[in-house]
């Protein structure tokens, strides 16, 4: 399952070369039974290991690999007191289970990959009701994650997520933007990307080729040329896998990588590497 094919490990020698090697996936959903993620231990234990491999093959053994935990938050269904003491519980429960792992390798998973506490958070219409967003902040950063709903969007959100984040000094970051296409309009993405400091995170999978059917060569699908649209547009970009088990929903910043350095010219790329790291190192506390 995990053996890569020639071509990505020929692809990934210009990779390992470049003088960043922080691997980083902004987004996930491995903290075992607290969402729609990870339902156990041993799947959380399991996506930290692909994590930690990915780096090592794409950016070497001695690659830092960032990992940031960013379960869901709903504060319809609950408060932020609930949703901490809930993260904390599954952030204790995971730690625990990797130092009494009998595997060395899981073990060493508490020094092969920095992990960050934060949240995805749901923007709905009651969301400024609720106190203590800077407890929901992305590690040691002053970035907040935020998701919309197709089932209850409205523009007047961008507001919301603009007067929380200039209430609490935050920095604003849209999860999986490419996910909105089907219901935003061109005006709620300008009114997005006038946000201060915002920055747009994508999913690893959305960058994935696209095959030309008939000709065997692999040409940029639509989800990555949006993405590459608003780069070209001057949006600052990072990556997340947003991966939810071991399953279809795998962790695959890999893949994500390479296809970025494909599809992106070669200073978008490394502005968007620089981006990365230069963030991670924020939420990191480095």
């Amino acid at each position: 399952m995990h053996t890569m094919t020639m071509s990505i490990k020929t692809m990934t020698k210009t990779i390992k070369n470049k003088a960043n090697n922080i691997f980083v996936d902004f987004h996930t959903h491995i903290l075992p039974g607290i969402d729609d993620g990870a339902k156990t231990v041993e799947e959380s234990i399991a996506m930290l290991l692909e994590e930690r491999r990915q780096a090592d093959e794409l950016f070497g053994k001695s690659a830092r690999c960032v990992v940031v935990l960013t379960p869901h938050f709903k504060s319809y269904n609950q408060t932020v007191e609930e949703f901490l003491e809930n993260r904390a519980t599954a952030f204790a429960e995971l730690r625990h289970a990797i130092e009494v792992h009998e595997d060395p390798k899981v073990n060493n998973l508490l020094y092969s990959v920095e992990l960050v506490l934060g949240a995805e958070i749901l923007v709905h219409s009651d969301l400024e009701e609720v106190e203590g967003f800077e407890r929901l902040f992305l590690g040691s950063s002053s970035f907040l994650l935020f998701e919309f709903s197709e089932e209850f969007y409205s523009h007047s959100y961008i507001q919301i997520i603009e007067r929380i984040c200039f209430k609490y000094k935050a920095k604003p970051i849209l999860a999986h933007f490419g996910r909105y296409a089907s219901f935003m309009q061109h005006d709620d993405y300008q009114a997005l990307m006038m946000l201060k400091n915002i920055v747009f995170q994508f999913n690893a999978r959305n960058m994935a080729a696209k095959s030309k059917k008939g000709i065997g060569k692999n040409i940029v699908g639509a989800p990555a040329k949006l993405v590459l649209k608003f780069l070209r547009y001057g949006v600052p970009l990072i990556m997340g896998s947003d991966c939810h088990s071991m399953g279809v929903r795998a962790p695959d910043c890999i893949n994500g990588y390479i296809n970025s350095e494909k599809f992106m010219k070669k200073d978008e790329y490394e502005a968007f590497v620089k981006l990365s790291c230069e963030i991670a190192e924020v939420v990191e506390g480095s």
